[in-house]
């Protein structure tokens, strides 16, 4: 029996250039350096009951085909913003960096999970493949890590795997990463930052088919920031968007802060994650024996975007 390691196995995605969940016709880009992946699949069997038929199920049918992908890894650069956004410009220089913006409409993809089993080696395709969640972390002392979520409409099976070789582009890391609140005044002291846009997509079924057809609907970004306190400004912010004293919580929505922007560069290439008009939702400011104080801030954005020179 052959025992499949991580070493044996191997993610790669392409664009569908046809039409929503048309295989792409190359799958051989890369998210990352990936860390985990999982492919899942479930037919939502149905029990069908009968009045007189006892307590056992009469029958069973299938129900509606979900297929989702989860795909870790750390980001050597920023393509991967296209497909959770919806758009990108540029050419990627200093003097014409990518631009990532939002649109209505998301890039579809193909991902491939490619298993290496010795004499037959299986190759799942996913297709239909439209980024639900995004999930960016940067912490003191770890390479910084992305977790996409994607709802698929469908799968293939096969016995031919793609052929895959690792790129020598470095990953970005937390040492050269900073936050700030607007964009160039930098926040001290943040151990860690998430930032999570989310895309909700939803599968629409039809009477004749088990497989759905996946649509974006409402988008919304939030964050989770680490801060060691220095001083009262995310209880200002939060009661009256103010880093000044203030000593009383607003009635109405305290003014947005213009941006949140997530910086990350290794001296030469850099990316740069913004949220525009954010708000400070809610601040927790636990103290433990043995460590700082920190607060802990959950904070809502309107716009993402982000900016990239590689």
């Amino acid at each position: 029996m052959v025992i499949i390691s991580e070493v044996d196995t191997r993610m790669l995605y392409g664009e569908e250039a046809v039409a929503y969940g048309t295989e792409a016709a190359s799958i051989a880009s890369l998210f990352g350096r990936v860390q985990s992946h999982n492919i899942m699949a479930n037919r939502g069997y149905i029990y069908v009951y009968e009045i007189g038929g006892g307590r056992s199920p009469q029958q069973i049918v299938t129900g509606r085909l979900a297929c989702n992908v989860d795909v870790t890894f750390l980001p050597q650069t920023g393509a991967w913003l296209k497909y959770v956004l919806g758009s990108v410009t540029g050419a990627g220089t200093a003097g014409d960096p990518y631009i990532y913006a939002v649109a209505d409409a998301l890039t579809s993809l193909s991902i491939t999970g490619n298993f290496e089993l010795g004499t037959t080696d299986q190759q799942l395709t996913v297709l239909g493949c439209l980024a639900n969640r995004c999930t960016m972390n940067c912490e003191e002392g770890k390479p910084v890590e992305v977790t996409l979520n994607f709802l698929a409409q469908k799968f293939t099976k096969d016995n031919a795997i793609s052929a895959y070789s690792p790129v020598s582009t470095g990953i970005y890391h937390y040492v050269h990463g900073s936050l700030q609140t607007p964009s160039g005044t930098t926040i001290a002291e943040v151990p860690k930052a998430s930032l999570v846009i989310t895309n909700n997509i939803e599968n629409y079924y039809a009477i004749g088919s088990i497989i759905g057809t996946g649509k974006p609907k409402s988008r919304d970004s939030r964050g989770t920031l680490s801060c060691r306190v220095k001083d009262g400004s995310w209880w200002n912010r939060f009661m009256q968007a103010s880093v000044t004293d203030v000593t009383t919580v607003t009635d109405g929505t305290p003014t947005a802060l213009a941006t949140l922007r997530l910086n990350l560069t290794d001296g030469t290439r850099y990316l740069y994650l913004t949220f525009t008009t954010v708000q400070v939702d809610a601040v927790n400011t636990p103290s433990n024996i043995g460590a700082a104080a920190v607060n802990d801030v959950n904070i809502i954005g309107l716009t993402p975007s982000g900016t990239e020179v590689v």
